[in-house]
């Protein structure tokens, strides 16, 4: 296949096979990019959505002070729910690395003259998005984690 590719981008006069190939190739990468889209979206829904949940619970918490058995177990939610979420983001960009690395090949197999978006961003790395949402996160585990200690080492 990677053959015919190669043989699309430099042949004056490609074959009908090779336009196919092209074609079928072109609207996988289309389609894969409106997933990776749609997949960073959601990693800003899941960060959004922890941060709103953790938020909630423990406005119900402080304001209902009165310990019993329930609120004292009510604590170790919003801990879950971190804990919950980071690993749903951690699944979330292996998946994003698998269509990028995929991505990546199809740009290989198809653009003659220069590197393509997944190449380009695989060469130069994360960037700031990548290191701020791991210092997000790890701060995020560290205040509901101390949020946790608190309330059962007072």
């Amino acid at each position: 296949m990677k053959r015919c590719q190669t043989h699309y981008k430099r042949a004056l006069k490609p074959t009908e096979s090779d336009k196919c190939t092209f074609c079928l190739k072109k609207e996988e990468y289309i389609a894969l990019r409106r997933e990776v889209d749609a997949t960073i979206k959601e990693l800003s829904t899941v960060e959004r959505n922890c941060l709103l949940s953790v938020a909630a619970i423990y406005a119900w918490l402080f304001s209902n002070s009165a310990p019993n058995d329930f609120v004292n177990l009510a604590w170790n939610i919003p801990l879950l729910i971190t804990i919950l979420s980071i690993l749903r983001t951690i699944a979330i960009d292996k998946h994003l690395k698998i269509l990028g690395s995929y991505l990546q090949k199809i740009e290989n197999d198809t653009v003659t003259h220069r590197e393509g978006w997944e190449s380009y961003f695989r060469n130069n790395g994360r960037g700031i998005q990548g290191t701020m949402r791991i210092c997000y996160w790890a701060f995020f585990l560290f205040i509901t984690f101390l949020a946790y200690c608190i309330h059962f080492f007072k």
